[in-house]
């Protein structure tokens, strides 16, 4: 008698933070373009960093990046 096993992988894309200084809408606009370019990006966040990291380093822990 033989025992068989079946082993299932899935893929999924690496997920992106796109640091962003707060309120600079240039760092927006070119972390949304390159996040269009890569597989999943519509799931990669875009972190606000300012002088208070508290916000940004919640969101890192939230979104697993």
């Amino acid at each position: 008698m033989h025992s068989t096993m079946n082993l299932g992988l899935g893929f999924r894309p690496l997920r992106v933070g796109m640091l962003v200084r707060a309120g600079n809408v240039d760092d927006l606009v070119t972390a949304a373009g390159l996040n269009t370019m890569l597989a999943g990006g519509i799931s990669n966040p875009l972190i606000p960093i300012s002088d208070d990291n508290a916000f940004a380093e919640e969101l890192l822990g939230r979104f697993n990046v």
